[in-house]
């Protein structure tokens, strides 16, 4: 008994057409212009839908990082203030090591 391809190969190179398993041949379908165009704008939607994807993601995983920056401004914000109201005219909240 001969086996057939299961993957659908064809003397070692793969078949650029639909492989049908029950009967071992393959059938074409012709792809009309129109029909290249909606796979065109399905792939355009997917790819908008997919940044859009990316975005949210990323928004939600940095989302603890910006509160925690927005929140050590207004601690700033705060000190600087209370530094002020004291009459102290100059305040670094986060001083580089290499001036002083």
């Amino acid at each position: 008994m001969r086996h057939r391809n299961p993957l659908g190969l064809s003397r070692g190179l793969l078949a650029l057409r639909p492989f049908t398993p029950k009967t071992g041949t393959t059938r074409e379908k012709i792809l009309t212009n129109e029909d290249l165009d909606d796979l065109a704008q399905a792939i355009k939607d997917a790819e908008t839908e997919l940044a859009a994807m990316r975005k949210e993601y990323r928004d939600r995983r940095t989302a603890g990082l910006k509160a925690a920056i927005e929140a050590r401004n207004e601690a700033d914000k705060a000190v600087r203030d209370e530094m002020k109201a004291l009459g102290v005219s100059y305040y670094r909240a986060s001083p580089n090591p290499w001036w002083l």
